[in-house]
């Protein structure tokens, strides 16, 4: 996916998840500062968008739990993916 192509405002809410999922491997799938610096400036854009579209709207989150419970998955994938990538640490 070509994350400069991606019209964000256009998106609606039933998009949010499909496209956080391809923006989201296109930073896993990135070796290089080159391919970094596209795909992080689009997620950024991309969470903007959620904020703004989902996040920051009280009265859809309390009125359309689905779409409510789809920006919080969104919003933990990334930080369940790190807790399971990151190595451990045992105490011994």
């Amino acid at each position: 996916m070509d994350p400069l192509s991606i019209d964000f405002n256009a998106l609606n809410l039933s998009q949010l998840g499909r496209t956080f999922n391809l923006l989201n491997r296109d930073l896993v799938k990135a070796e290089t500062v080159q391919e970094w610096k596209p795909a992080i400036a689009a997620m950024g854009e991309f969470l903007a968008i959620l904020d703004e579209k989902l996040i920051s709207d009280q009265n859809l989150i309390a009125g359309n739990h689905t779409e409510s419970s789809r920006a919080i998955s969104i919003c933990l994938t990334p930080v369940s993916y790190t807790h399971l990538t990151l190595p451990t640490k045992r105490i011994v």
